[in-house]
């Protein structure tokens, strides 16, 4: 009884979804990059906050702005009908995302309805991104937070993700007997092994942030930028996720020129501000193709 109640209610929460929402056609979804460059995120229905959006615009427009590839972020709240993969792909055609010479193209779609998100790779990401590794960071990023509702930390970290990974660096996916380092473990090395360094490495364990929702020193962080700057100290926001539970959260920390930084507060909520100075300038993006690539995950 108790499961087909829960049922019942799933299916009352997606209905309910489906019916709050327009469907969007392709000729609904706006391309925002041919108004304004700097931006990458179209969010005709309001599913993500205007601070989410700028923290997204601000990772993708470094990332094209190096050359390193062009990215669009799609968040509708239902396509009707259509198939998520056929409808993505279709949008990725007709926007052209990534360099035409190179076709390094991402477009990453997040539809509310059908409680899915799927990436389509360019052909010159394929190989930095295949199918499997789009779903690994679908799985270890955004999922979770997408299940509890939360598009902004979903979105957020999947992008950073991203990013980390198209600009060549090493990314933290989890496996399946990734087990939580206890204080009791490091005292049991400690007492068999002996010695400074293994206390030093205990006093730095102990040191880590926790994370707020599991209470887990599992926080890595995968984005950070200067938010503000003295004349002796820059002003960090820093983006961790929870390899244990999947959570985003925003820390400031500082940094004293010439030196490393410095923790100066717990959580920080909400994102970043926009894009100082200076007015909108046309853009779009460069006729990339993709060939159907990527992947897609239900959440």
């Amino acid at each position: 009884m108790k499961k087909l109640i829960l049922s019942l209610l799933a299916l009352l929460a997606t209905t309910f979804v489906a019916e709050a929402y327009t469907p969007r056609t392709l000729d609904d979804i706006p391309n925002v990059n041919v108004a304004d460059a700097r931006c990458f995120t179209s969010n005709p229905d309001g599913i993500l906050s205007a601070a989410a959006v700028d923290s997204i615009d601000r990772m993708l427009y470094s990332l094209r702005e190096d050359r390193t590839a062009e990215v669009a972020v799609v968040a509708v709240g239902s396509i009707g009908s259509e198939e998520v993969f056929e409808f993505s792909h279709s949008l990725f055609q007709k926007w052209g995302i990534g360099e035409k010479e190179r076709n390094n193209g991402l477009l990453m779609i997040l539809v509310l309805d059908q409680r899915e998100i799927r990436f389509i790779t360019g052909y010159g990401v394929e190989g930095i991104l295949p199918d499997a590794l789009c779903r690994r960071i679908q799985a270890q990023y955004m999922l979770p937070s997408f299940r509890e509702e939360d598009w902004d930390a979903g979105m957020v970290a999947g992008v950073a993700a991203v990013c980390e990974v198209l600009r060549g660096s090493e990314l933290y996916l989890g496996s399946a007997d990734d087990e939580e380092f206890t204080l009791t473990d490091a005292i049991g090395i400690f007492t068999s092994m002996g010695g400074f360094w293994l206390l030093m490495f205990v006093v730095i364990w102990l040191s880590q942030p926790k994370c707020k929702c599991c209470g887990k020193r599992k926080l890595r962080k995968i984005h950070s930028r200067v938010v503000e700057r003295t004349a002796d100290v820059d002003i960090i926001e820093n983006l961790y996720v929870c390899r244990k539970c999947g959570t985003t959260q925003l820390r400031m920390s500082q940094r004293l020129r010439n030196q490393g930084p410095t923790n100066i507060g717990g959580g920080f909520g909400g994102f970043g501000g926009g894009f100082g100075g200076g007015g909108s300038f046309g853009g779009g993006f460069g006729g990339g193709f993709s060939g159907g690539g990527g992947a897609g995950s239900r959440f």
